[in-house]
């Protein structure tokens, strides 16, 4: 059989996760109807923002009545296989109740990689809706181990990790030259300030004295920001990542220790771009790349410090573990489209799906 499916999610931009996953679906012939409900958020403005502020609330009245009505418009007529939403934290129990009426076979699956139970005092209102709804869904698909114990607390009918690859669309080598100019570093970063993050930069940076440039947001919010300026560059476009990877001697990889991650989505964007992969020693990195010969690895700022030093003097070694994570990337079939097929075919083994197109292992194209 053909699947059937509705997907809800903010999918105006190509660059946005929501976007890639609706992509994946469609490459594997399932019959998509997508619905943006990026169009019901607003930028906040200072009023809206003071009174968030004062009242504890993410979301004004008129987007969770916007969001809601325009969900229900959209459940009309034949029921789908499936009905999946992306990041519904502004959906209301009844609008689930009413979709499961009128579509009683269909199964509604929610996802988002967020941690709703990460302990952030800040963070909690934008959760509440979400929280209270998460018995409604058939099934939730998440990204961390701890994430299955606490939403089965929470009245969950079932949880099953869900782990990401990279767009093929954006990060294979043969769309380098679509990627623009190569950006040359010795050593980059892409990622939000956050988690203690602008401390071990200000230790690579000052103490270690090291070229490394910064990619991502709230950075201004830090100290290092200010001292170090000409490192800090900024938002970097998803069309220009490819060449930041490849181009970069190495590429950091940080993951959000609050969220109580383990990878990131640069975890196999790195890699599958030919470039080399540094990142924080966790269980699942350890499990995705063999340390010391797919990617490198580090648990402190001075081990980090110390290989990076390591590598920048030591190029053979370096492009032979760049080429090598990335020959893990296509032999273990780290796409995303492979990881959204694996799931639809457990949920539906009777449906048809496509099968991904193969990628060979040719060469890197890393340079430096």
């Amino acid at each position: 059989m053909i699947l059937k499916a509705h997907f809800f999610g903010i999918i105006r931009d190509p660059a946005s996760s929501n976007y890639q996953r609706l992509d994946c679906l469609r490459q594997l012939g399932v019959n998509v109807k997508a619905h943006d409900t990026g169009i019901f958020n607003r930028r906040p403005g200072f009023y809206h923002r003071v009174k968030q502020k004062l009242t504890h609330t993410v979301f004004s009245g008129d987007e969770v009545t916007s969001y809601n009505e325009g969900v229900l418009k959209a459940c009309l007529g034949a029921a789908p296989d499936l009905v999946w939403f992306e990041w519904p934290l502004q959906m209301e129990r009844q609008t689930l109740m009413h979709i499961r009426e009128l579509w009683p076979r269909s199964m509604i699956i929610c996802y988002q990689d967020d941690n709703p139970f990460n302990g952030c005092k800040k963070h909690r209102p934008r959760w509440g809706k979400f929280i209270d709804n998460i018995p409604l869904y058939d099934l939730h698909l998440v990204k961390r181990p701890s994430d299955v114990f606490s939403f089965r607390e929470a009245g969950a009918k079932r949880v099953e990790i869900f782990t990401t690859g990279y767009f093929q669309n954006h990060f294979q080598l043969n769309k380098l030259s679509e990627s623009g100019p190569p950006i040359r570093h010795d050593v980059s970063f892409l990622g939000t300030a956050i988690d203690g993050r602008g401390a071990l930069m200000a230790r690579l940076l000052r103490t270690e004295g090291l070229d490394v440039h910064i990619y991502g947001a709230r950075w201004n919010r830090t100290l290092i920001y200010y001292l170090k300026r000409h490192h800090f560059h900024g938002f970097l476009p998803e069309k220009r990542r490819l060449a930041l990877f490849n181009g970069s001697r190495i590429n950091l990889g940080f993951v959000s220790t609050s969220n109580h991650d383990e990878y990131t989505g640069r975890s196999f964007e790195i890699p599958a771009s030919g470039g080399f992969l540094l990142a924080m020693r966790t269980p699942t990195h350890s499990s995705l790349f063999c340390e010391g010969v797919e990617a490198e690895f580090f648990s402190s700022a001075e081990e980090c410090a110390d290989k990076i030093k390591f590598y920048l003097k030591n190029e053979e070694a370096r492009q032979r573990i760049a080429r090598s994570g990335y020959e893990r990337c296509i032999r273990s079939d780290y796409r995303l489209v492979s990881r959204m097929r694996e799931c639809l075919a457990q949920l539906f083994p009777s449906a048809e799906l496509a099968a991904p197109r193969k990628i060979s292992a040719d060469a890197t194209g890393n340079s430096q």
